[in-house]
């Protein structure tokens, strides 16, 4: 975790292995996101895929050599040991990254071309604008989503503690 709260992908890109029985070996550079995991998992031990409101999509056409369309994958830094303003949301596509304070700050906004930079140098959030209004809108989204999710004290209290002993609070 950064202490500044950044994105940048030598902190948050990490690789993703399936290994087991029938799965060929095999190196996939698909960005993916972490919510597809489970769905994932659910397909290849060969369970039906469940009926409940699960976020999140099988990766196993990826595994059968098939497109996949890209979906923004949304990241977020919540920092806790400094101040709150530190905490930061934002995007990831194979082109493009962006992330900003999650107090909507204009002073911490930063967008990279990961085609053109990947190493995330050159921050170019003044010659996009348009690219950050539409990273908002998707983010604005996602922000919807999550309002919908409402969880109890009990559950909120138990999540906690096990958060605790992980070190995560």
């Amino acid at each position: 975790n950064d202490p500044n709260g950044y994105l940048f992908d030598e902190l948050v890109h990490v690789p993703l292995i399936f290994s087991g029985i029938g799965l060929k070996s095999k190196i996939i550079t698909n960005m993916v996101r972490h919510v597809d995991i489970f769905p994932t998992i659910i397909e290849l031990i060969g369970f039906q895929p469940l009926k409940a409101n699960i976020e999140g999509r099988s990766l196993t056409p990826l595994l059968d050599n098939k497109p996949l369309e890209e979906l923004p994958v949304f990241m977020e830094c919540r920092n806790r040991i400094t101040e709150e303003s530190r905490s930061v949301i934002g995007l990831r596509t194979s082109k493009w990254k962006y992330f900003r304070g999650r107090d909507k700050t204009r002073k911490r906004v930063f967008l990279f071309d990961l085609e053109n930079d990947p190493l995330e140098e050159k921050n170019i959030k003044e010659q996009n604008p348009e690219i950050i209004e539409k990273m908002e809108k998707i983010l604005e989204g996602i922000k919807k989503e999550q309002e919908g999710v409402k969880f109890g004290d009990e559950e909120i209290k138990k999540t906690e503690k096990e958060l605790r002993k992980l070190g995560y609070i």
